[in-house]
């Protein structure tokens, strides 16, 4: 019982490191995602499946739209896309 107790410790720990492993790199994932989200000349912005929010939007797409940033974006009541989505293109 002692030799099982002790194997099923190992176990766990080998389980435990592949966590922390896997959860290391998905963190380093996310932060090269955001670094080319927010870097890249493109224009990006992420918008709710019903155009109603605007969830992100990069430095690239507010200069493109004539910000300096978001909150100015924001104050001047641009804060919905789905009208700039052609009719024909809406899945909705």
């Amino acid at each position: 019982i002692q030799i099982e107790e002790t194997y099923q410790g190992v176990v766990d720990a080998q389980r435990l490191d592949q966590l922390h492993m896997a959860a290391f790199f998905f963190r380093a994932f996310l932060l090269l995602a955001e670094t080319l989200f927010t870097t890249m000349d493109c224009g990006v912005m992420r918008h709710s499946t019903d155009g109603s929010r605007i969830l992100s939007i990069n430095r690239a797409a507010l200069s493109i739209l004539g910000y300096e940033n978001s909150a100015e974006m924001l104050a001047d009541g641009f804060s919905r896309c789905r009208w700039a989505v052609q009719s024909s293109r809406k899945r909705w």
